[in-house]
């Protein structure tokens, strides 16, 4: 029995409990409607959610659908809404990736909200062979001959929650048998008829004709992901130490690399470590290929021009010094040898005092005696400075850059430059000027960590006090 058959396998293989809340994306299909009323018809805890795309004329009326089902089986409904055509313009995605974006932020946000233990989803067996033949046609390694797995975190969605796919086993027949049999009337998409998506056109037209070379393709190419999720588990441990050995940063919507650690390996192990991270960064993506990813790679050695190449989807790959990043558009990179000051926050240092920046970077002030015959001009070392206190207004303040900040760097007599076009000419890596901590003694920018001390702060031969500033980085 198909029910019992599914609450077996979310004890014993998800290890879920029917007390807790799932949340259960329902589309009001087949698969998500059959799947609704099996996980209620086992006992279980299921909060039906629907994202409506607003992609369909009668995406209204699939939105009132589900919400009324819900409210027969006496379950919980959450509704969510996305311009998913402005989210695709916008961010360059096609309209499958923007909507599939779009319904899975939806879907884990109300997760943590409602504390789930997990996202539930109704792939069936069919999408499972759907999913393998787009990956083969796009060109993908072993890791897309694995298809969907059962279970998964998809972590710039959530850490924590996983998503879960109770029916990957089970063939879309079984289900629409299970709806007619308990009266289920689901919602029709006419868009599953339109061959202008290739998912369409595997579903109607390859797979049809696959099955005249073999009646069984279905099952033996959900045979070939079983193999190959095997075959991974293997090789997947001896990638992730090497992933692990070149990593050097890492945060939402990014992963940094050293350039000189991942150009070591041989090809096939670069190529399969940036797959990893794209994967980790975009685990939906359906665009990442063996092409893709050789664009990527082909930045270790200089082989081809520029200092950035496109994967997928808004991640681009990116050479700045002796790393190399994959970056989601949009998203900060924050490296752990680079201080950050807080966004939209000026702190206020006073002497004696210390300031905490984020990232494990601080700066502290202290008063320094001052002794004969001395210099301090030469600002010998970039992470200290010592300033004529006489020419400060205190306390001093640190934040971010602002439009219209200048700097007259140490040395330069007179005049003054911009503070990005002083981190131009000192090649500060672009994604850390953004958060680069600045210290300013009034409005005008007496220190830059790192880098250089402010013309008009150095000590004089007549100063009479002196403070120290330090950049210290603290675990």
């Amino acid at each position: 029995m198909l029910v019992n058959r599914i609450q077996n396998s979310l004890n014993k293989t998800f290890g879920l409990d029917q007390q807790s809340r799932l949340v259960v994306g329902v589309s009001g299909g087949v698969d998500s409607l059959a799947l609704l009323h099996l996980l209620h018809s086992a006992g279980y805890n299921v909060v039906a959610a629907h994202f409506n795309h607003h992609l369909r004329q009668e995406a209204e009326g699939d939105a009132q659908f589900v919400a009324q089902t819900a409210r027969d089986l006496g379950c919980a409904f959450i509704r969510g809404d996305g311009d998913v055509a402005q989210m695709a313009a916008t961010e360059k995605l096609s309209i499958e990736a923007a909507a599939r974006k779009a319904r899975y932020l939806f879907l884990f946000a109300e997760a943590e909200r409602l504390e789930a233990q997990a996202v539930v989803t109704a792939h069936t067996a069919d999408d499972q062979v759907e999913t393998l033949l787009m990956h083969l046609i796009h060109g993908s390694g072993l890791n897309g001959l694995r298809g969907m797995q059962p279970r998964t975190l998809l972590n710039p969605y959530s850490s924590k929650i996983p998503l879960v796919r109770p029916l990957l086993d089970t063939w879309r027949e079984e289900l629409e048998a299970y709806c007619r049999e308990k009266q289920l009337q689901p919602r029709v998409d006419v868009t599953n008829a339109d061959p202008t998506y290739l998912r369409n056109r595997i579903r109607l037209e390859l797979i049809p004709l696959l099955a005249g070379y073999n009646p069984r393709i279905k099952e033996r190419l959900t045979g070939l992901a079983a193999n190959a999720r095997g075959s991974l588990e293997v090789l997947e441990d001896a990638i992730s130490e090497k992933y692990r050995q070149a990593l050097r940063a890492s945060g939402v919507g990014f992963r940094s690399f050293d350039r000189a650690l991942l150009a070591a390996h041989p090809p096939a192990t670069r190529l399969e470590i940036i797959r990893k991270a794209a994967l980790e960064i975009l685990p939906n993506s359906q665009d990442i290929d063996r092409a893709a990813l050789v664009r990527g790679a082909a930045l270790l050695d200089g082989s081809v021009s520029g200092l950035q190449a496109n994967l997928a989807d808004g991640l681009d790959t990116q050479v700045a010094g002796d790393r190399l990043t994959l970056v989601l558009a949009g998203s900060p990179v924050i490296q752990p040898e680079w201080p950050v000051s807080p966004a939209n926050r000026t702190l206020e240092l006073t002497v004696p005092g210390f300031v905490q920046l984020e990232n494990g970077w601080g700066i502290e002030a202290q008063w320094l005696e001052v002794e004969p015959d001395l210099v301090f001009d030469s600002n010998n070392s970039p992470n200290a400075a010592i300033l004529d206190a006489g020419s400060l207004t205190l306390p001093l303040t640190i934040r971010r850059r602002a439009p219209g900040d200048r700097f007259q760097p140490l040395g330069v007599e007179t005049g003054s430059l911009t503070v990005g076009d002083f981190f131009t000419n000192v090649k500060m890596p672009r994604e850390a000027r953004v958060g680069w901590p600045l210290v300013f003694s009034g409005n005008q920018v007496v220190w830059m960590p790192g880098y250089r001390l402010a013309e008009t702060a150095k000590v004089q031969k007549n100063s009479r006090e002196l403070v120290q500033l330090r950049l210290v980085q603290k675990s």
